[in-house]
């Protein structure tokens, strides 16, 4: 549970930066957007890398801006969680199997071995 909640967060804040990021970058360079006819909903990895080198080197900002910030964040959340594992108790293991220790192992009968007829 823990897991899918850092990963809600983590991605609510890389979205919610990346987006003001990219907003920022196709403002910026509105006239080379325009002319690469570009559809920022569409932005896979081959259309980026065929850009003019201004708009690329501005969405390639775009997304490094919004990815490092994000870990930055869960770096508290993890010395917590570090933290809370310092407390929990250490208990020994057993060396018997549950049903063998609680006495419920039914222990199987061996039966003869039957010689077979030629």
């Amino acid at each position: 549970m823990g897991g899918a909640l850092g990963i809600a967060i983590f991605g609510s804040i890389f979205t919610g930066r990346l987006t003001e990021n990219l907003t920022g970058a196709f403002q910026a360079n509105w006239q080379e957007a325009a002319a690469a006819k570009i559809d920022p909903s569409a932005l896979i990895p081959s259309v980026v890398k065929n850009l003019p080198d201004n708009l690329h080197d501005a969405i390639v900002s775009a997304y490094v801006d919004a990815l490092v910030p994000g870990f930055w964040y869960l770096i508290p959340g993890a010395v917590l969680a570090f933290a809370i594992a310092l407390f929990i108790p250490h208990l020994t293991l057993s060396d018997e199997a549950g049903m063998v220790a609680r006495g419920e192992a039914v222990m199987a009968e061996t039966e003869p071995d039957l010689v077979k007829e030629s």
